[in-house]
């Protein structure tokens, strides 16, 4: 029956705890202790079960107990599985064959006793009254037990119909689960959705950025361009009229110039400084946004 309920390959989380280590002697308690384990619950041992010991009033054996059961991992025990995974009746699983089959011996041990003492009334009919009212009690006591063997067989059908009610109960259940997370996934779709879409539009974006910033250095190389050719011009029409005066000014207007090149380079950098960061903070603000999105 322990079999049937549990499963030979559950014996590693099962724990067969040894007591009363207070009132016998060691020896002795070893002596009976590895009898179990070589004899009575060979199988068990042989599964992996643990054996443990423990002493009245001893919470360290208690905790210790406690703490190796918490370490294992859970597990369906058989007859979960063929109920629930297999769709099997109770009567049809492990157990409840072992059970049936039990009722089944003994009604059959039960009718066989009745035939001997029938048998034997018959025998002893003409010779003693009183035993033969003895054998009719016995008699009796042997169909009340059948008949009590009958009614748990009827229990245990009624049992059984109960189980099937059960099981259909649970399939109704499980196929309100199965179409509340048919919804909750399609809603987790169209979340995923919005957020591609809004993902989108933050690349689209970042892009017009940048491109805004490539068309500013365009306009300013070409400002600059255009402000060297002038000066150069400029420059040349004043060597034609002055030289000496020119030479004079040109070493001002180089000053100046390399002043506002200066200048603008600072700004430029400046520029692309704060555009670096702002890329850094938008970079930082996606990672993080993404990784929620995993999460």
């Amino acid at each position: 029956m322990f079999k049937g309920l549990c499963g030979s390959q559950n014996y590693k989380n099962v724990v067969v705890l040894t007591t009363f280590w207070d009132r016998i002697v060691n020896e002795a308690g070893v002596k009976r202790e590895e009898q179990l384990k070589t004899k009575f619950f060979k199988e068990l041992v042989t599964g992996s079960a643990q054996f443990m010991r423990h002493q009245r009033g001893n919470l360290a054996t208690g905790r210790k107990v406690l703490d190796h059961l918490f370490r294992l991992l859970p597990t369906n025990v058989r007859i979960q599985e063929e109920i629930r995974v297999e769709g099997k009746p109770l009567v049809e699983t492990a157990a409840g064959s072992v059970h049936s089959e039990e009722i089944d011996r003994m009604v059959a041990r039960h009718k066989e006793e009745m035939a001997v003492l029938q048998e034997e009334m018959k025998a002893i009919h003409a010779n003693n009254a009183a035993e033969r009212e003895a054998m009719k009690e016995e008699l009796d006591k042997l169909q009340q037990h059948l008949a009590h063997q009958e009614q748990e067989r009827l229990e245990l059908k009624k049992g059984l119909d109960e189980e099937k009610v059960s099981q259909e109960q649970l399939k109704e259940e499980v196929a309100v689960q199965k179409e509340l997370r048919s919804k909750h996934e399609q809603e987790h779709l169209e979340r995923m959705k919005d957020m591609q879409k809004q993902l989108d539009e933050e690349k689209e974006t970042r892009n017009e950025s940048e491109k805004e910033v490539q068309q500013w250095e365009k306009e300013e190389r070409a400002k600059r361009e255009r402000a060297m050719r002038e000066w150069e011009k400029r420059l040349c029409e004043e060597r034609e009229r002055e030289a000496v005066k020119w030479q004079k000014r040109e070493l001002e207007m180089v000053e100046q110039e390399k002043r506002e090149l200066n200048k603008r380079e600072e700004e430029k950098r400046e520029w692309e400084r704060r555009m670096r960061e702002e890329r850094e903070l938008q970079a930082q603000e996606w990672g993080k946004w993404r990784q929620e999105m995993k999460e």
